[in-house]
């Protein structure tokens, strides 16, 4: 079972007085994540790959190699940057698969502990679910085994949990028990709570403590980031009641599209919020993602399969019912004459 979120207020004296991100809706904020994620303290930054690098730069130290995920965002999606403006070295494994297995990590540390010249990691980062695959989660007792692994060598761990709000909600395990497996923990505000943008990362005091110093030095001390503040301590309020009724309301619908002549709904394993549609070929794909469109439905091409639309679902399922979203799904498709 899940924990019932608690909030701190925001009064009418909180919208306007952060200084550079500190104080303010930002310091609400910052306390509110801490405790839902079951961590001492945390901190705002403008963007994920921000928090992300400052995460794996604080917990690397001078043991400058990093390990992770071949298909994570942080080694695929930000170029260079952490070998390039921090010095660290990016190892990823588990080329082309959603993660990485405890034994491929064991494999590489023995590697590595019995080189001829010695280079310790300084950090592992697990990402989860795994955007580049389609939302895929990484089964909990995979993450386990290797978080329990790197503890027991000393070896900092990073969770990219961008969607992790997503991932709890989907696999019923409190955000605080995936929490508790990792050193720092990075949260997206923009995703899925309203914030126009931001992302917190959350952690112990002593890793928190004095960051705001590298936040600055990398350009993350916006000015007025109480409006995204806000927006993510309005947001999350109501996130788990409609996240938790659009994935109810996903599987009635998606059993319903089944049954529409042209449409094959495809699951992914271990999946998220992500779901495909397979049409036949005789299926104007184009038209009927414009047709979708024109319903106030948006859907896009899978970027491997042009045969397959991609359905990402959010707590938007919500704005129609399930009867109209089905009809609109029906209606639009246009085959040829």
């Amino acid at each position: 079972m899940q924990t019932s979120l608690k909030f701190n207020s925001i009064n009418k004296d909180n919208y306007q007085n952060d200084d550079y991100s500190i104080g303010g809706a930002v310091s609400i904020l910052e306390k509110t994540f801490a405790d839902i994620l079951g961590k001492e303290s945390a901190m705002f930054f403008p963007t994920g790959t921000l928090a992300n690098h400052l995460a794996l730069r604080k917990l690397c130290g001078t043991n400058q190699n990093a390990i992770v995920q071949h298909q994570s965002h942080i080694y695929l999606d930000t170029g260079d940057s952490l070998p390039r403006l921090s010095g660290i070295k990016l190892t990823p494994l588990g080329k082309d698969k959603s993660h990485f297995k405890l034994e491929e990590l064991k494999d590489y540390l023995y590697e590595l502990e019995n080189a001829r010249v010695y280079n310790p990691v300084g950090a592992v980062s697990i990402e989860s679910p795994v955007r580049r695959k389609s939302g895929k989660i990484i089964p909990y007792e995979d993450i386990k085994s290797i978080t329990e692994y790197c503890k027991s060598k000393s070896i900092p761990i990073h969770l990219d949990g961008a969607r992790l709000f997503i991932m709890s909600e989907i696999t019923g395990i409190d955000v605080k028990n995936y929490s508790q497996m990792f050193n720092t923990v990075y949260i997206s505000l923009y995703k899925y709570f309203g914030a126009p943008f931001g992302a917190i990362l959350a952690a112990e005091e002593n890793l928190i403590r004095g960051l705001h110093h590298d936040r600055r030095m990398f350009g993350g001390s916006i000015y007025s980031a109480n409006i995204a503040a806000i927006a993510a301590l309005n947001g999350i309020k109501e996130f788990q009641e409609k996240f938790k009724l659009a994935i109810t309301n996903a599987k009635k619908l998606l059993i319903k599209l089944n049954t529409i002549p042209g449409l094959n709904i495809e699951t992914i394993e271990n999946g998220s919020n992500v779901h495909f549609v397979k049409l036949d070929t005789n299926i104007n794909l184009q038209a009927f993602i414009q047709n979708l469109k024109n319903k106030f439905i948006l859907v896009s091409n899978d970027e491997i399969d042009v045969t397959k639309i991609r359905l990402n679902i959010n707590v938007t399922i919500l704005n129609q019912s399930i009867a109209r979203i089905f009809e609109s799904f029906k209606e639009s498709i246009d085959k040829p004459r």
